[in-house]
C-alpha cells in the first residue's frame, strides 16, 4: 500500500524533529561508524595511536587487545536496522579488517539491507578478498593511503614496503574492476610534512587504479610529539597552488567517468584559515551552526562504549556491554549531550573531553543536516513540531 505523502514526510524528517525537540529523538542515527577493533598492521607515521614519534604517549597495551564480539556487532547491526539507521562504516583507531569476522559482518550488513561502507588500510587485502569484497556488493570502501608513490607510502608507513604499496595497486584495480556500478572507491590522503609535495602524484594513482573518487585532509596531530607532521607556510602554500591544478584536472575529466574530490570545499576552508599550520583546523567554523550530531549519528568502540561523534571517545555515552544500544540511545545522558550540542558553544566545559575547536570530523555531516533544515518551509517545521515532535507531550 503506498503511504500518505504527509506521512512520507514526517518520516523522513523524524531526525529534524527530534532537533526541533531539542533533546529526544524519534529515530536512530542515520550514520553509525563501527570500530570493530583497535588491532592494527600499521604504524603509520601520523596516526595518533601507532605512530613511533609517539613514545610512552600512546594508549596503553590493553587498548590494542580491544575488540567487539561477532555476536554483539550482529545485535547491534539488527537493532540499528530496525531504528532506521541507514549507514553502518568499520572503520576506527584498528584496521577493520584486523577483526576475525569483519568480511561476514559486511555481507551481514548487506543482507539487512543497509548501506555498507568500509575505511580500511587495504594493506591485508590479497586477490581473493578483493573478488569477495566486489562480490558481497560492499557500497563504499574508502582507502586510507597517504601516499601517491611507493616511495612515500614505505616512508610514512614505517613497517610497509614499496611492495606493499604495488599489491594495494594491483588488488584495487580487481576491486575497481568487479564492483557493482553503484558502490565507490575512495582514496583518502593526510597530507603531512612528508608527503605533501605529491598530492598530484595521489591523483594519479587514483586515476590509475580507477578509484570514484580521492579524498585530501589535514593531519590531526599530537601535541609535542608528532607537531613535527603539521605543514609549514611554505607547504600550505604549495598544497594550494597544487589543488588548483588537481581541481582543474578532475574538471577536465569525461563526466561520464564520474570522479569527484570528496569534501573538497571543507579541505579548502580548513588549508586557507589562519589556523592551517598550527592544527586547529576548525577552530573558526564549529560555532556557526547548532550541533545536531546527537540526532544522526553515534560511533561504537571495541571496548563497547558508544561515544556521540568521531572525536567523544573520552565522553561516552554508555557501554553496550551494560545496555542495549536502544537504551543508551534515549537516556538521559544521551539527551543532556543534545541538548548541549545543540544549544551551548563548545567552548563550554561539558566539550572540553572532545576537543571541538581542534578538529571536528562530523562538521561535514552537521552542515548537510543544517541544509536541509534551512531548506524546509516555516509551515512543514511547524508540522514537525506539531504532528511529531511535541505529540502526546513528549
Amino acid at each position: 500500500m503506498k503511504m500518505d505523502p504527509y506521512q512520507k514526510f514526517l518520516n523522513d524528517h523524524l531526525d529534524i524533529a527530534g532537533a526541533l525537540h531539542g533533546r529526544k529523538a524519534f529515530v536512530g542515527p542515520e550514520h553509525v561508524v563501527v570500530d570493530p577493533t583497535n588491532r592494527c598492521d600499521n604504524n603509520c607515521i601520523g596516526c595518533w595511536t601507532r605512530s613511533p614519534l609517539l613514545g610512552d604517549d600512546g594508549p596503553p597495551e590493553d587498548w590494542f587487545k580491544q575488540e567487539l564480539p561477532y555476536e554483539v556487532l550482529l545485535r547491534m547491526i539488527d537493532d540499528m536496522a530496525r531504528m532506521g539507521t541507514k549507514r553502518i562504516r568499520f572503520t576506527g583507531g584498528g584496521e577493520p579488517f584486523m577483526h576475525p569476522r569483519l568480511m561476514d559482518l559486511l555481507a551481514y550488513v548487506k543482507q539487512r539491507g543497509l548501506i555498507c561502507a568500509v575505511t580500511t588500510n587495504f594493506s591485508l587485502i590479497n586477490e581473493e578478498r578483493a573478488h569477495r569484497i566486489a562480490e558481497i556488493g560492499v557500497d563504499e570502501i574508502t582507502v586510507s593511503l597517504w601516499a601517491g608513490t611507493p616511495n612515500i607510502y614505505s616512508r610514512s608507513h614505517p613497517n610497509k614496503t614499496e611492495k606493499t604499496f604495488e599489491r594495494i595497486r594491483r588488488c584495487l584495480k580487481i576491486l575497481n574492476a568487479e564492483k557493482p556500478p553503484h558502490a565507490k572507491n575512495i582514496l583518502a590522503n593526510v597530507l603531512f610534512s612528508m608527503n605533501f609535495m605529491e598530492t598530484e602524484a595521489m591523483l594519479d594513482f587514483a586515476l590509475d587504479v580507477g578509484a570514484d573518487g580521492i579524498y585530501f585532509t589535514l593531519v590531526d596531530s599530537v601535541s609535542h610529539r608528532t607537531d613535527g607532521l603539521l605543514l609549514q607556510d611554505h607547504m600550505v602554500a604549495k598544497v594550494i597552488e597544487d589543488m588548483g591544478r588537481i581541481k582543474a584536472r578532475v574538471d577536465a575529466l569525461p563526466s561520464e567517468k564520474g570522479f569527484f574530490l570528496d569534501n573538497f570545499e571543507g579541505f579548502m576552508r580548513r588549508l586557507k584559515s589562519s589556523n592551517a599550520t598550527t592544527g586547529l583546523y576548525d577552530a573558526g567554523a564549529v560555532d556557526k551552526i547548532p550541533c545536531y550530531i546527537g540526532w544522526i549519528f553515534i560511533r561504537v568502540l571495541p571496548n563497547g562504549d558508544i561515544s556521540p561523534c568521531c572525536r567523544g571517545v573520552d565522553k561516552p555515552m554508555g557501554n553496550l556491554f551494560e545496555n542495549s544500544f536502544e537504551e543508551i540511545w534515549h537516556s538521559s545522558t544521551y539527551e543532556e549531550f543534545r541538548d548541549k550540542a545543540l544549544n551551548l558553544p563548545k567552548s563550554d566545559p561539558y566539550f572540553a573531553p572532545i576537543g571541538c575547536y581542534k578538529c571536528c570530523d562530523n562538521l561535514m555531516h552537521n552542515e548537510e543536516f543544517h541544509r536541509r533544515i534551512k531548506r524546509l518551509r516555516e509551515d512543514e517545521l511547524e508540522n514537525l513540531k506539531r504532528d511529531v515532535s511535541f505529540a502526546d507531550g513528549r
